[in-house]
């Protein structure tokens, strides 16, 4: 069952969720917000709420992508 890992902030809105499911890996279930490109995105754990970070949200994105090397 996919499971809340992370919300993701920008610009001071939740713009996303990113779900985790071991059989599916992760999903990220994007908002009807607009994305401020020029601002960092906070990422939250989903089940503390603590902060993990700032980072660009490009960065991010690719992070989600699988690799292939």
């Amino acid at each position: 069952m996919n499971k809340p890992r992370y919300f993701i902030e920008n610009a001071s809105s939740i713009i996303a969720i990113v779900y985790e499911d071991e059989k599916y890996g992760r999903t990220m279930v994007v908002n009807n917000y607009k994305i401020n490109f020029d601002s960092n995105i906070t990422i939250y754990d989903a089940e503390t709420a603590t902060k993990i970070k700032d980072v660009d949200l490009m960065e991010f994105l690719q992070s989600l992508l699988p690799q292939t090397r």
